[in-house]
């Protein structure tokens, strides 16, 4: 356990200090083209899309109910047309709901999951992120997005060059428990833990980072819009710090004893040395500072953790892009 702790730590410290690449598998990616490519999805997401190829956006596609069908990163192709990716396990939800309203709008969705791959270049620290000159010609699009909390870039390659380079280029990998790491102690949410389709984007915090409340009108608009002027939702996400392991899915309880939430991911914190967790609390319990015990049963003894607040996500559109360099 020691040497496997040590192992992480020299991982994230060398990501923290040199940067590193991210194979992003599963992932489902979609181009929207056509003269009307722009003015249909900015109807079909939280965000106005980017005009700047150069960088991408994180949003949230709703339901007309106002809960999420996935969260997703968009980027400008720079001929009009978008790049659009999301969790690999909606990928025929997102398709069909992008889709859906497209009738009488001179737009073409394509669905190019099964062509390309994804990979993400993390900066290095006091720098910016940059990707080997060698995918210089074959990178299909490039884009800054900060998947991470911290500014990286995005590069679109078809699927046989990005397994190329993924066997060629070892030595900056970055391990799933290191990028679990880094995401859990930036508080990102992630698909399949944080996010799924009962979640409304305010509850994850991804009001703060992922809605514009000043754009034209999106379908669940109405919804999104209503929950942001009541200024309340049942449960929020937050940070939870422990001097004992947390593991998702542990139970959370006030000190009467009543279940007020749960974790969804947990990782070590190489930051601030202890324990640290991702979950969802009641509204009321959510503060920071709040004590509360987390635990497997809630009959069982468990363990103190204490309620932190997300630190401020900055947006992918406030983050840097590098050309390949």
């Amino acid at each position: 356990m020691i040497r496997a702790h040590t192992i992480l730590w020299e991982e994230w410290n060398a990501a923290r200090i040199r940067g590193g690449w991210i194979d992003i598998p599963g992932c489902c990616i979609f181009r929207l083209s056509g003269p009307d490519a722009a003015r249909y999805l900015n109807g079909q997401i939280t965000r106005v899309p980017p005009s700047d190829p150069a960088q991408k956006i994180h949003a949230c596609v709703p339901t007309v109910k106002g809960k999420l069908v996935a969260d997703v990163f968009v980027g400008a192709g720079g001929d009009g047309s978008f790049w659009i990716d999301g969790p690999g396990g909606v990928r025929a939800e997102l398709g069909a709901r992008l889709g859906r309203y497209l009738i009488a709008d001179d737009a073409e969705l394509a669905d190019e999951t099964d062509s390309l791959a994804l990979l993400h270049f993390l900066s290095p620290l006091d720098g910016v992120p940059s990707v080997p000159s060698g995918l210089a010609g074959v990178a299909v699009h490039v884009a800054g997005a900060a998947r991470l909390g911290r500014p990286g870039l995005d590069v679109l390659l078809p699927r046989s060059v990005a397994g190329a380079f993924v066997q060629d280029h070892p030595s900056l990998f970055l391990s799933r428990e290191c990028v679990e790491t880094i995401r859990v102690g930036a508080g990102i949410p992630a698909w399949g833990s944080e996010l799924d389709e009962s979640v409304f984007p305010a509850e994850a915090g991804l009001d703060r980072t992922s809605v514009d409340f000043h754009k034209g009108c999106y379908v669940g608009q109405e919804v999104v819009s209503r929950i942001e002027s009541v200024g309340r939702v049942n449960r929020l996400l937050v940070h939870l710090l422990s001097e004992a392991p947390l593991h998702p899915g542990d139970i959370l309880t006030a000190t009467d004893g009543s279940a007020v939430g749960s974790t969804t991911s947990a990782a070590w914190s190489f930051d601030l040395d202890k324990w640290l967790a991702l979950g969802y609390v009641k509204r009321d319990w959510s503060a920071p500072g709040t004590h509360l015990i987390a635990g497997t049963n809630r009959d069982a003894p468990g363990v103190p953790v204490q309620v932190r607040a997300l630190p401020d996500a900055q947006s992918a559109t406030d983050q840097p892009a590098n050309p390949i360099s």
